[in-house]
């Protein structure tokens, strides 16, 4: 049994006792999971994610596979940015005055504690997670995306032809 110290206090003047219960690791795991999803969600206001590359909804890889099951698609997006062909993935660079539109696809989280540990363990340390702009055929909103933030030196610029976002239609 793991001790798990619970802090009660009946009067201001008491001392907090310590209590040891056999559930409570699973019990305070599960309360600090559902929490901290709760937090997360209504701290950014966002449970947005838009992916481009090997995260995209018909990707044929597990990574793929799992945010399809673990995320509601919402359906595609357009951001402003330049593409790479950084050898086994694409690197994507926000610039929103040089850059063309690129099409992605756009999840809405169900977990998002869940799948932001997954999906960073997934990028490594070569991707950032960033607030970017997004644009959708209803409108203009705001995404979780994972850029990429190491050496451009030897990766080449990918031209998408994506063309413009379709107009909001509501």
């Amino acid at each position: 049994m793991i001790p798990v110290k619970f802090q009660i206090r009946r009067h201001a003047s008491l001392r907090p006792r310590t209590l040891y219960h056999p559930c409570a690791r699973r019990f305070i795991s599960t309360v600090r999971n559902d929490i901290a999803d709760r937090a997360w969600s209504h701290w950014q206001g966002q449970r947005h994610l838009w992916v481009y590359g090997s995260l995209r909804l018909h990707a044929d890889n597990a990574y793929a596979r799992w945010l399809a099951r673990h995320a509601r698609y919402l359906g595609p997006a357009w951001v402003r940015g330049v593409l790479y062909d950084l050898g086994r993935y694409p690197g994507l660079v926000i610039d929103d005055e040089n850059g063309e539109w690129i099409e992605g696809d756009c999840f809405w989280l169900t977990k998002p504690c869940a799948v932001w540990r997954r999906l960073d363990h997934y990028e490594g340390s070569s991707y950032r997670r960033v607030l970017i702009p997004i644009h959708s055929r209803y409108g203009q909103s705001r995404a979780w995306c994972y850029v990429y933030r190491g050496s451009l030196a030897t990766a080449r610029r990918l031209r998408q032809n994506a063309g413009n976002p379709p107009t909001a239609r509501f």
